[in-house]
């Protein structure tokens, strides 16, 4: 089981609950980012099993992050306040986390990337 995670969101709050939820799964070694710089930097200190990303971190794109996780292979959940339809086409792809979400919701996203990761 994959227990290390990046979670990259810019709302404290959210950032905050994220973290319990994943505690409350099992979920041993967290990290988190709250903006591109500190998402990269914590990617060049180690490679987490799983990530989940917002594309939109205070107003700034989370595309370089993305790219990177795509780079040294890390399979993500994207967590969006908006639903799949309203992302752009690249985004599609990914297992989508629509805010708000609950715990199921989000081991059964992290469950998905990990199962295409393995394809």
């Amino acid at each position: 089981m994959v227990n290390s995670v990046l979670v990259v969101e810019d709302e404290f709050l959210i950032a905050g609950l994220l973290q319990n939820m994943l505690e409350d799964l099992g979920y041993t070694n967290i990290t988190l980012a709250s903006n591109v710089a500190g998402a990269c930097e914590a990617l060049e200190v180690t490679k987490p099993g799983i990530a989940i990303l917002d594309l939109n971190l205070a107003g700034q794109s989370a595309r370089p992050v993305a790219e990177k996780l795509r780079a040294v292979n890390v399979p993500f959940v994207i967590s969006s306040g908006y639903d799949a339809q309203a992302l752009d086409e690249e985004w599609r792809g990914y297992p989508i986390l629509t805010k708000p979400y609950g715990a199921d919701d989000l081991q059964a996203r992290i469950l998905q990337a990990l199962a295409l990761k393995k394809i």
